[in-house]
């Protein structure tokens, strides 16, 4: 507050940090490193792969109508992420199911649709890229064979095909792009906290106005800076 009240401007600010631009400099570099560093060699990467069904539900004079197809879709939605399904699709895994719980495949599951849309997309999404393709075939599997069978309920019978078997799982995460982005905004950050931090915990004046003020004194004189060069 000390410094604020002796008048520092936004010009005196901005010499400041040309004048200790290596240190911005240097805090960038070590920003952009950390963010090289946690994008290649320390976050995991992730892969998913992603299949796709069509919801195409009938009516009461078992017609297929749109209207009762976007009624289903939501229920569907819910389906592929019921423990029915996932504990089944653990077991229909068999020894690739080992180790894995309902919890974990729920949370690497995810959906989306459109409410104007009668195709639902699911994908799943793990640090194992050979398992995330048999993973998620496997729950779009078992979500028709339990739906088709009445298992769940006779209202989802033969309400979805299959229309998009997943594929090789693809690189999902870490964005690196971002990582490096990232870390030279939080790089440039700091290095400029740190000159504010140096400027504002300086105890010298900087403007004979500051001494007259805190002195009550006048100030008769200054000497100019300058460099003395060897002959």
């Amino acid at each position: 507050m000390e410094q604020e009240e002796k008048g520092m401007t936004l010009i005196e600010l901005v010499k400041s940090m040309l004048r200790r631009w290596y240190i911005i400099a240097i805090s960038t570099i070590l920003g952009i490193l950390l963010g090289f560093v946690l994008a290649f060699y320390v976050v995991v990467p992730k892969y998913s792969s992603s299949a796709e069904v069509l919801v195409q539900a009938k009516d009461v004079n078992d017609n297929y109508t749109f209207l009762e197809s976007q009624r289903a879709v939501e229920t569907l939605v819910y389906l592929f992420t019921s423990d029915v399904v996932l504990d089944q699709v653990i077991v229909d895994l068999g020894a690739q199911g080992e180790g894995l719980t309902v919890a974990q495949l729920s949370s690497s599951l995810s959906l989306s649709y459109k409410s104007t849309s009668l195709f639902i997309r699911i994908t799943y999404t793990d640090t194992n890229q050979d398992i995330t393709k048999t993973i998620v075939n496997q729950v779009v599997v078992t979500a028709k064979r339990l739906a088709d069978d009445g298992v769940t309920s006779p209202l989802l019978q033969n309400t979805f095909i299959i229309v998009k078997n997943g594929n090789e799982g693809k690189y999902a995460s870490p964005n690196k792009p971002l990582y490096l982005v990232i870390g030279f905004l939080l790089g440039a950050i700091v290095g400029a906290g740190t000159v504010l931090i140096i400027e504002f915990s300086r105890t010298t004046y900087r403007t004979k106005e500051e001494i007259e003020k805190d002195l009550n004194l006048p100030v008769i004189g200054i000497i100019p800076e300058f460099n003395v060069e060897d002959e």
